[in-house]
């Protein structure tokens, strides 16, 4: 569970999996010029980042064209994101 799984340069999308370290994955993109811009902390995962809302100053950041997935019903990202201490 610490591997990039796809790596979309033009759309700067990675999907990971929650246990690659932050800094690793941040040396796997560089070739790329793209790098994860919040510093948690040298040992943090990705997941860790996630189940805590790391996250710069809040600010939306818009990626490119690659549509996403939509479907109905619940919206379930509430469950990870921002779960830490429950």
């Amino acid at each position: 569970m610490d591997k990039i799984v796809a790596f979309h340069i033009q759309d700067m999308d990675v999907v990971a999996q929650p246990g690659i370290h932050w800094t690793n994955l941040n040396n796997d993109i560089s070739s790329s010029g793209l790098f994860v811009p919040p510093n948690p902390g040298p040992i943090a995962l990705v997941g860790e980042m996630v189940s805590t809302n790391c996250s710069a100053d809040g600010s939306v950041i818009k990626t490119r064209n690659r549509p996403r997935k939509a479907s109905a019903g619940y919206n379930l990202n509430g469950l990870f994101a921002g779960s830490e201490g429950t």
